[in-house]
Parts: C-alpha cells; sequence; structure tokens
C-alpha cells in the first residue's frame, strides 16, 4: 500500500527546518512521497507576507532536490479560506488506495482542537506529529 505524507503549511518562508522534518517524517514512516501543501487563505493564521505564487515557486525550489517530495498548489488555487479537511477529501479521491499522513508540528497538534472538522479529520487520515 502506498503511503503519502501531507504537509501544509503556509512556508513564508519554507526553510531547512520544514525539509529536515519532512525527511524525517518520510524515513521514519517509511513515506513514499511527502507532498508539500502551501496555504492559500489559512482560516485560523494572519494571512502570509508574501504572495501565494511566489511561496508556491519557493517550496518548489526547496523541495527538488529530493525525490519523495513533491509540492501541489490546491490549497492555492482554492477559492476562500483553506480548511485542512477539504484538502485530505481531495487527496483520498487522487489516491483511494493510499495511506495518508498529515504531518505537523506539535504547535498546529496543540491547535487541532480549533480545525474545522477536526473530529472527522481525525478519522480520515492519520496524524503524524514532530516535537520541535
Amino acid at each position: 500500500m502506498q503511503k503519502i505524507g501531507l504537509f501544509g503549511g503556509t512556508f513564508d518562508p519554507i526553510h531547512n527546518g520544514h525539509l529536515h522534518i519532512a525527511r524525517a517524517f518520510a524515513d521514519e514512516l517509511s513515506l513514499e512521497s511527502v507532498i508539500f501543501l502551501p496555504a492559500g487563505d489559512p482560516y485560523h493564521k494572519q494571512s502570509p507576507r508574501t504572495a501565494a505564487h511566489h511561496r508556491l515557486a519557493m517550496t518548489e525550489l526547496a523541495v527538488r532536490n529530493d525525490q519523495r517530495f513533491a509540492v501541489s498548489d490546491c490549497d492555492i488555487i482554492r477559492e476562500g479560506a483553506t480548511y485542512t479537511f477539504d484538502t485530505v477529501q481531495i487527496f483520498r479521491q487522487l489516491f483511494p488506495q493510499a495511506q495518508l499522513y498529515w504531518l505537523l508540528g506539535m504547535d498546529s497538534l496543540l491547535q487541532l482542537h480549533t480545525w474545522s472538522r477536526w473530529q472527522q479529520l481525525v478519522k480520515q487520515i492519520h496524524i503524524a506529529v514532530a516535537v520541535r
């Protein structure tokens, strides 16, 4: 069964810490791929300072040297607020047989109870947490 990690964030800017965590997740969970998802309009965070298309381009440049990494613009091209639950549904349709993991840091886990439809989210995807 294919194992895919979904790594969302504003990536404003993406940095070595993000890449290090993604590599650690890929290694520890034996993920075949990690898909970086630069946020479009995160409803629970202040809007990013850098335009979405620039953050997307920076993320694409940052991940290009690791074959396991890819970038999706699905959260950027959607209109309105971006909800993790909706993003997961998109990837459930794209990869119906895959085992999906939502990759996040401990700081995000502590805020999970404030996310839209978080109770449904945790039933749809494995949650993997990095202690920073």
